[in-house]
């Protein structure tokens, strides 16, 4: 038998979430509103001997980015919940 481990997703190790808001110098009035999102994950090996690689991956979302994930992310909850209550 050979050391091959399965196929699958890489694994979310830790994260965290910072939100951040820039004022522009031309217009104090005017601020724009960032999330900072860093990620560890967890590689996976095909050899089981093999330590997996952990990289840290850094994300930005600019304002209108984040109002489309969160309505999706609604859209996906009333899915569910509508699935949730056939049963």
């Amino acid at each position: 038998m050979d050391s091959m481990t399965p196929v699958g997703a890489p694994k979310l190790m830790e994260f965290s979430c910072q939100t951040c808001s820039k004022t522009s110098t031309a217009d104090p009035g005017n601020t724009n509103a960032t999330c900072l999102l860093q990620m560890k994950i967890q590689e996976n090996t095909t050899n089981i001997k093999e330590n997996p690689n952990v990289s840290t991956v850094l994300l930005e979302f600019q304002r209108p980015t984040l109002d489309t994930l969160i309505e999706g992310l609604g859209r996906i909850r009333d899915q569910l919940a509508n699935v949730a209550n056939r049963k």
